[in-house]
């Protein structure tokens, strides 16, 4: 196998500076990839990746993240029309990366802004359902204004990547959702969108060809 030893190192990521710890190395074999400890540090914020990727859908990857700025990951972001900023805390756990790929989380991300709108704390928080042998996900976002505290947006469901035409199994509930947030992706046909909306949509189908279905007042 070749082993990947990194020294104690430096990498610039979106204007913040990371130091790459001397603990941190690579195994590459031709069954497997073994990550050992990749760890990004700043006086601030931390990065960790550890895992097996491997043929063999038990092996596990985690991404841990300890107070590392939303910024940080522009370059993946902005092409896709988002600029986020805010506090990335918690763990990405990525397993059966050869085949269908799942995913657990527990993520928090507070102070999260979108597109220079502030939005509030993001919760994010996935497991594994034995039952539907599917991915059970539930996602909220909480604002906090000067007339207390709502959930504008929250997402729950099931989404299994092995069946292809029934993936998604999903409910969303709007409340007092800031539409501001959407505009970018409307400019094809409206443009200066703005105000908030209710309501509560459900999404099944495929990824390619999702069947949405739901009630939205303006």
């Amino acid at each position: 196998p070749l082993n990947v030893q990194f020294d104690e190192s430096a990498i610039v990521l979106n204007d913040s500076l990371y130091a790459i710890t001397g603990t941190s190395n690579v195994i590459i074999d031709t069954g497997y990839v073994w990550i050992k400890e990749l760890t990004l540090k700043s006086p601030t914020q931390s990065l960790v990746v550890e895992g097996r990727i491997s043929k063999d859908p038990y092996d596990m990857v985690q991404i841990s993240f300890n107070n590392v700025q939303a910024s940080t990951f522009a370059d993946l972001t902005e092409p896709i029309g988002i600029s986020a900023e805010g506090n990335i805390n918690g763990y990405l756990l990525l397993s059966n990366l050869y085949a269908t790929p799942d995913y657990r989380s527990d993520i928090n991300i507070t102070q999260l802004t979108i597109n220079e709108n502030y939005v509030g704390d993001a919760v994010i928080q996935s497991s594994w359902d034995h039952e539907r042998q599917a991915v059970y996900s539930e996602a909220y976002i909480e604002f906090t204004g000067n007339v207390g505290k709502n959930v504008p947006f929250e997402i729950k469901g099931f989404y299994n990547p092995r069946d292809r035409e029934n993936a998604l199994d999903l409910g969303v509930k709007l409340d007092r959702f800031n539409l501001a947030l959407v505009e970018p992706y409307l400019s094809s046909f409206s443009s200066h969108l703005s105000g908030f909306c209710n309501g509560t949509i459900a999404i099944k189908g495929s990824l390619d060809n999702p069947n949405v279905n739901g009630e939205i007042n303006f």
